[in-house]
C-alpha cells in the first residue's frame, strides 16, 4: 500500500478483532481495511459495536475471501466505500484506494469550508443561534432571540425577526419543531 499509494501511511495492522479494536480506538484512522470472514465474530460485528458507541468516524474497505453476496449487503449497512475480493486484484485495490483518497479530500474541503464558516460569522458559535438553510444552498445564522415568531408555509417556514424583517425558510415548520 505504501509503495503504491504514497498519501497511505500504515497505522496499525492486527490479525484478530480484540486487537483491531484497540487499534481501531488509538489509532482513529480516516481509513480501515478490514476482512469480512463467513464464519464466527468478524469485523461487522466489531463495526456494529462502535456504530453503537459513537465511534464510527473513518472510511472502510472491506476485503472478503469469497464474494458472499450477504457480506457484502451487511457491508453497506457501514457506508462501505468499496468491496474487494481476495486474492486482491491489483486494479481493484487501486480502485478502492483512489475512492478513499477523494472521500478524504472532500471531507478536508467540507471540514475547511466549515472552518471558514465559523470564522466569518459569530454568530455560528453561539448556542443561542439557528442555522436557518435558504434558497440555493444559502444559510443564515439568526438568533433564537431575535426571531418572533414562525409560519408554516406548507413546504417552507417564514420567519418573523424582532426587527420586522422575514426570511424563507426551505423546510418546513416541523424542521424547526424538533429544534
Amino acid at each position: 500500500l505504501t509503495e503504491h499509494f504514497p498519501p497511505i501511511q500504515i497505522v496499525a495492522e492486527t490479525t484478530d478483532l480484540e486487537n483491531a479494536r484497540n487499534a481501531l480506538e488509538e489509532s482513529q484512522p480516516d481509513l480501515a481495511l478490514l476482512n469480512i470472514d463467513s464464519e464466527g465474530p468478524n469485523s461487522l460485528d466489531l463495526l456494529r459495536e462502535f456504530k453503537k458507541e459513537g465511534k464510527l468516524h473513518f472510511d472502510i474497505v472491506f476485503l472478503c475471501e469469497q464474494p458472499h453476496f450477504d457480506l457484502a449487503v451487511q457491508a453497506l449497512e457501514f457506508a462501505a466505500l468499496d468491496f474487494v475480493v481476495k486474492p486482491v486484484h491489483p486494479d481493484a485495490l487501486e480502485k478502492a484506494i483512489q475512492t478513499a483518497l477523494h472521500s478524504y479530500k472532500n471531507r478536508t474541503l467540507v471540514r475547511n469550508k466549515l472552518e471558514d464558516l465559523f470564522q466569518l460569522n459569530p454568530k455560528i458559535n453561539d448556542s443561542e443561534a439557528l442555522c436557518i438553510p435558504l434558497l440555493k444552498g444559502e444559510l443564515a445564522f439568526v438568533s433564537f432571540h431575535e426571531i418572533a415568531y414562525l409560519e408554516s408555509q406548507t413546504e417552507v417556514t417564514r420567519i418573523q425577526l424582532q426587527s420586522g424583517d422575514n426570511i424563507l425558510a426551505m423546510r418546513n415548520i416541523g424542521y424547526f419543531e424538533k429544534i
